[in-house]
């Protein structure tokens, strides 16, 4: 059996090499992403940011708590220049002669534009935990790749 480290360490491989197929299957018909150049550049951004550090394992009996590091892009910075680059463009005459369809896929391109080039990151301290159930250890965590990609989102997602 592979230790609880060797375990977690294969859950954060699997999420840095993510594609968006398997993206899919994770988040299914609930995804905040259905637009796939967007999920594209959101999963280039997890490939190109996303690193760990685990610095300490915890094993009793059956359970395992690993603290990490985690870095991974910041979706408050990427999100923060969306806002004010989609207010200005809302605000211009372009955007009053735009057709609301145009203006809904110049949004999105301007939304990809930024994700694409962003080169900002945060850095946040997560604990793992993850139980023996006899054959494997598992993570106890649903969420964490919800926490890798929207870590430190602390607004609704802009419309």
């Amino acid at each position: 059996m592979i230790s609880p480290q060797e375990t977690l360490e294969t859950y954060f491989k699997t999420i840095k090499d993510l594609d968006s197929k398997s993206t899919n299957d994770i988040f299914g018909k609930n995804a905040h992403v259905d637009n796939k150049a967007l999920l594209g550049a959101l999963l280039d951004q997890v490939h190109k940011q996303f690193s760990y550090k685990i610095t300490n394992v915890d094993t009793k009996d059956k359970t395992s708590v690993i603290d990490t590091t985690i870095t991974t892009f910041d979706i408050n910075a990427i999100f923060a220049e969306y806002k004010t680059k989609l207010d200005k463009y809302m605000d211009s005459p372009d955007a009053v002669i735009d057709k609301e369809e145009k203006r809904y896929k110049k949004a999105q391109e301007m939304l990809i534009d930024i994700i694409t080039k962003n080169k900002k990151t945060v850095t946040f301290n997560k604990q793992l935990t993850l139980t023996n159930n006899g054959y494997r250890w598992q993570l106890d965590s649903k969420d964490l790749l919800n926490d890798i990609l929207y870590n430190n989102f602390d607004e609704e997602l802009p419309q």
